[in-house]
């Protein structure tokens, strides 16, 4: 299975499970676009990600870092799905409590599905059909 789905179906299930709130979308696009001025940017049932953040690189070629990284981002930008799009601040000068709140528990999401699930002797190991699919070019 893609690992990108695999992350967004496992972060989806567990912010559904934590906020006691089902997902508040029919479904969630996951974009690659050229030219986006940030890393990622989240909008109802929508996660625009950067092409020069994300094509560049192969799973083969990813350090342990940079696929962690990039989990936490999607998590962040899941996490939005909930509270910044479903629940907005009444005004801009109360983002930065959305951003971190966002930061906080895709952390969390990050240490429950993807740390506690490791033990230290296990290798990091990528089956070869998620080599195949870039993984940001898709729908989940």
């Amino acid at each position: 299975m893609n690992l990108t789905i695999d992350i967004c179906k496992q972060t989806i299930l567990f912010f559904e499970h934590i906020f006691g709130h089902a997902y508040p979308f029919s479904k969630l696009d996951l974009v690659l676009c050229p030219m986006v001025r940030y890393y990622a940017m989240e909008c109802a049932a929508c996660i625009v990600f950067s092409e020069n953040m994300m094509a560049s690189q192969r799973m083969e070629t990813l350090t342990f870092g940079a696929i962690m990284g990039s989990t936490i981002m999607i998590m962040h930008e899941i996490s939005h799905q909930w509270f910044g799009n479903m629940v907005t601040m009444q005004w801009w000068n109360d983002l930065w409590l959305n951003e971190s709140f966002a930061t906080i528990i895709s952390h969390l999401a990050y240490e429950h599905l993807v740390m506690q699930k490791l033990q230290p002797t296990d290798p990091i190991n990528v089956s070869a059909d998620t080599q195949e699919t870039p993984g940001w070019m898709t729908f989940c």
